[in-house]
């Protein structure tokens, strides 16, 4: 039997918000060796879901590296016959300590590969996400969070100063049941930089007590390219929600967290509603 180690270097940032897995083509056996490839940037995702649920196939963490928004993961797996694909997935559930702490995985999916090659990649993916998400609720604009991710020791911490918010405005914070929610979105740029707007497509995500209760993946419009100045903000959209969940409905009182995301860039924002008798 012949083994082989292989070395791949993969840039792995974002083009879709939370969303996507970077597909490794892997087109070699167990006797023979690839050279680099590349693929399209993908952003951390968050989503607990598919951080419960993600493919854990068996790899070796070599090294972690920060730099700025990006982590840098070298690992080492088994294979050659298929192919692996990767993601960097958040869990949505954060340790209220100081700093915050968020568990992270790095999914596997080795597709079955019964292949012998050691197989070393570098992969790195672009953490932006999770710093827009980190000014929500109880936290500020600029910050710390520590990233335990699964398989490796060592804390990561990742700190930031948070540029741009996406603003969520619902016109009262208590409502009964049946009454319409109305929301406001707005993109503020508190950064140093133009901020270029090619569209306003969003995902509208609500969840309760029980998990998500109503979903929308098409909201917003397509606009001419907008260019958000720093110190400026841009309405984007407004939505209204009857409190009914994807089976038209009444949901439940309780609390609700109304999440939303921008598909153009990484802007993430969300506010809590109570819904009470």
């Amino acid at each position: 039997m012949i083994y082989v180690v292989v070395t791949i270097s993969i840039i792995v940032t974002g083009s879709a918000l939370g969303v996507g897995v970077a597909l490794i083509q892997n087109n070699f056996f167990n006797s023979q060796t690839n050279n680099s490839s590349r693929v399209l940037s993908h952003y951390i995702i968050m989503n607990q879901s598919d951080f419960l649920n993600a493919s854990r196939d068996p790899f070796t963490i070599n090294s972690v590296t920060l730099d700025h928004n990006l982590l840098t993961i070298s690992v080492t797996y088994g294979g050659g016959c298929e192919d692996h694909d990767f993601a960097l997935i958040a869990s949505e559930l954060w340790a209220l300590s100081n700093p915050p702490q968020v568990g992270i995985v790095l999914s596997h999916d080795a597709h079955h590969d019964l292949c012998k090659a050691l197989i070393t990649k570098v992969l790195t993916f672009d953490l932006t996400p999770l710093k827009e998400r980190y000014s929500y609720g109880q936290y500020q604009n600029n910050g710390t969070i520590v990233l335990k991710l699964e398989g490796y020791s060592n804390g990561i911490r990742y700190s930031f100063i948070k540029t741009t918010t996406l603003q969520l405005v619902t016109d009262q914070s208590i409502y009964h049941p049946g009454d319409d929610i109305h929301i406001n979105i707005s993109l503020i740029n508190n950064g140093a930089e133009n901020i270029s707007l090619q569209n306003t497509l969003y995902t509208l995500s609500i969840y309760g007590p029980s998990g998500i209760v109503f979903s929308i993946n098409n909201g917003g419009v397509f606009i001419h390219a907008q260019v958000v100045k720093p110190g400026d903000s841009f309405w984007i959209d407004s939505y209204t929600w009857n409190q009914t969940n994807r089976n038209f409905t009444q949901v439940p009182p309780g609390e609700y967290t109304i999440y939303l995301g921008l598909r153009d860039a990484s802007y993430q924002g969300q506010t809590n509603v109570t819904i009470r008798n």
